[in-house]
């Protein structure tokens, strides 16, 4: 049997309550389980005090089993204890499957909470469950895992394309010494032993921003960094601070927003960062700050050292770690795996704290942080300088639409929005486009415009509001030889059958040309009977669509409900501009993409040398910015034509 496995979510709501959602290998909600959060009274006195210990690094062996039995009893109430015991016996034991068991705890919200070291966690004696840590045992995976809107997708890499890891070790002349020479040899070893697969960048022991920044340019997939942190008030709040080398040699203090862009620019998949051994107890602390802000610069995995160790200690941890993401192993199992190989360590084992110092905090929804291309092949040199010019393209205009459209993620891969702006001109269909190829796609890897046949109706040039004409068109679009449709309700089963074979995605155009009022016709009438037919159906995994294209900015519709989660409820993006702000255009031309792809290639053209000059330019060739004449322009100095990249770009 392949193993595959469930998967057992627990989000924690408020201060006394939890919430469980069970999914199956194939995805499929199983149950939706609520529980009390037990952290107050006496057992919240326990676990504080432990902790507290913890923290000074001062447990005694007999207190590891009970902080971690302690952390368990607060977050598995007897109902949830049921529903564990059950699903880890159906997995693991009777169908060889992992259980993944993912802690989501919004920090903003709850930071005493997620603060915890829930690594400890162990299933008490006499709980009707073999006994066992949940951060080691080898058939539960455990991370943090925060609610996210959309998982970044896997990173792709060419057929022979090695691994690349960074390391930086900062450490100031003006600070206490750091001990990693284990931690460099057991890197360096394994480095060479997998050096097929892996290329251990040169090591960077001058930690300047720039240096660091040189290192980033070279697109490590795994960024380590060793050093040291300290908590520093600003604002009314502790805020995690990181030791980086000033010019001099000594300590460049630089807090977690400063470090967390100097990876914004070039996104490792992995970031650790290690704090030193020896120094201030507030280390490890502002290391986690700095963890949960590297996580919202959308970088897929942080781990982040929760307790100090020393170097023999993280070189195993790291050394297990990176082999296991070599053999291309889930990110979250190969963290288990290497928290599992502290606790063998003989004089270690679960006596001290070093088996729950690793904390994975993790964005991807299955551990898969890589897919490799099957083919050595590249397109060529012109395929790719068109790629590049969409991209860039693409970042230009529309973010409140684009934050708007990102709702569709709270809706289980169905749901309707509407585009609306004043004119035509506007770019409502390069906007559709846009979302739905770099959003969606790019996000689930799901290449959405490649799997389906759109389902586009025009309703511009008729004269008044017809219903009929829109159940005629769907009629003539949907049906075979084998199927006719006769009714409405015929269609929309036709839909869901379609629905359940690839992704459904349905383009009414002009849908304001029949009248204001139409839109909510077509989401009463049509809409709205589809959509329990889809949630009653098999769950296909394909996306269901419906998008609505105002081109005279006359759209009518109710402001959404409340509950995002409800697919019946439309997405209503803002309307579009009619002509896109200067200053928006040459905060875009400023860009370093937008200089390279866009900017020089048009200053040589137009034989023009500043960038005011070009932006003068375009604005006075586009209207003053109107997104379509804008688009045509920039295509012209480009050295492309509109219409032939409209035709390969717009599949919807």
């Amino acid at each position: 049997m392949t193993q595959g496995y469930y998967t057992f979510r627990i989000s924690v709501l408020t201060q006394d309550k939890v919430k469980g959602e069970i999914r199956d290998p194939d995805g499929n909600l199983l149950l939706e389980p609520e529980g009390v959060l037990a952290y107050q009274g006496p057992l919240r006195q326990q676990i504080d005090q432990l902790v507290a210990t913890a923290q000074n690094l001062q447990l005694a062996a007999a207190d590891v089993p009970a902080l971690g039995e302690a952390l368990f009893k607060a977050l598995f109430d007897a109902p949830l204890l049921h529903d564990l015991a059950n699903l880890y016996e159906t997995a693991v034991h009777a169908q060889n499957q992992l259980l993944r068991l993912e802690l989501d705890i919004d920090e903003a919200a709850l930071p005493e909470i997620a603060a915890l070291p829930w690594e400890f966690m162990r299933v008490p004696i006499g709980s009707n469950l073999p006994t066992f840590w949940l951060s080691t045992a080898p058939q539960v995976i455990f991370s943090r895992r925060p609610r996210q809107r959309f998982p970044p997708k896997p990173i792709t890499l060419d057929k022979d394309e090695k691994l690349r890891l960074a390391v930086v070790i900062a450490a100031p002349a003006d600070e206490p010494a750091i001990a990693y020479q284990n931690l460099l040899n057991e890197i360096d070893s394994w480095a060479k032993e997998m050096s097929g697969s892996v290329q251990l960048l040169p090591i960077v022991t001058a930690a300047t921003p720039d240096n660091i920044d040189l290192l980033l340019r070279q697109s490590p997939h795994f960024f380590h960094f060793v050093g040291h942190g300290r908590l520093a008030p600003k604002n009314g709040r502790d805020v995690g601070e990181i030791a980086l080398l000033a010019d001099n040699g000594g300590a460049l203090w630089v807090d977690e927003d400063y470090f967390s862009d100097l990876l914004n620019q070039y996104r490792p998949a992995v970031v650790v960062l290690q704090a030193q051994e020896s120094g201030r107890l507030s280390a490890t602390t502002a290391f986690a700050g700095v963890a949960s802000r590297v996580l919202q610069q959308n970088i897929p995995v942080v781990i982040a050292m929760q307790y100090r160790v020393n170097d023999l200690t993280a070189a195993r941890f790291v050394s297990r770690f990176y082999r296991r993401l070599a053999e291309e192993m889930p990110v979250d199992q190969a963290a288990q795996d290497g928290r599992r190989a502290i606790s063998l360590v003989p004089n270690l084992q679960y006596k001290t704290h070093d088996f729950a110092s690793p904390t994975l905090f993790m964005r991807v929804a299955d551990g898969r942080l890589f897919q490799r291309r099957l083919t050595t092949a590249t397109p060529p040199d012109s395929v790719q300088g068109e790629q590049k010019f969409r991209d860039t393209l693409w970042t230009l205009n529309y973010s409140q639409q684009r934050d708007k459209f990102l709702d569709i993620f709270d809706k289980p891969r169905i749901g309707a929005f509407l585009i609306t702006g004043p004119s035509d001109a506007c770019g409502q269909r390069w906007l559709l486009n846009r979302l739905v190829q770099k959003e969606l796609e790019d996000d689930y890897a799901a290449h959405i415009t490649d799997r389906c046949k759109p389902i586009t109706i025009r309703f511009n040039g008729l004269n008044r509001p017809t219903l009929d004409f829109f159940w005629r068109q769907l009629r003539k679009q949907l049906a075979t030889n084998s199927s006719p449709l006769a009714e409405p309700d015929d269609i929309l089963n036709g839909l869901v059958a379609a629905w359940q074979e690839r992704d459904v995605v349905i383009v009414l155009d002009d849908v304001c040309y029949p009248g204001q009022e139409f839109p909510q016709k077509l989401l009463q009438e049509f809409w709205q009977p589809l959509v329990p037919k889809l949630k009653t159906a098999v769950a296909s995994g394909n996306w269901c669509l419906l998008v609505m294209i105002d081109n005279k900015g006359l759209a009518a519709l109710p402001d959404q409900s409340a509950d995002l989660a409800d697919p019946l409820a439309p997405i209503v993006l803002p309307p579009l501009p009619l002509q896109i702000p200067p200053n928006e255009l040459r905060g875009w031309l400023r860009d370093g993409r937008t200089r390279l792809t866009i900017l020089e290639p048009a200053q040589k053209k137009l034989n023009l040398n500043t960038l005011d000059a070009v932006l003068n330019h375009l604005l006075h060739e586009s209207e003053d910015g109107v997104p379509l004449y804008l688009l045509d322009e920039l295509c012209h100095v480009c050295n492309y034509e509109w219409s032939d990249l409209q035709e390969k770009w717009m599949k919807l």
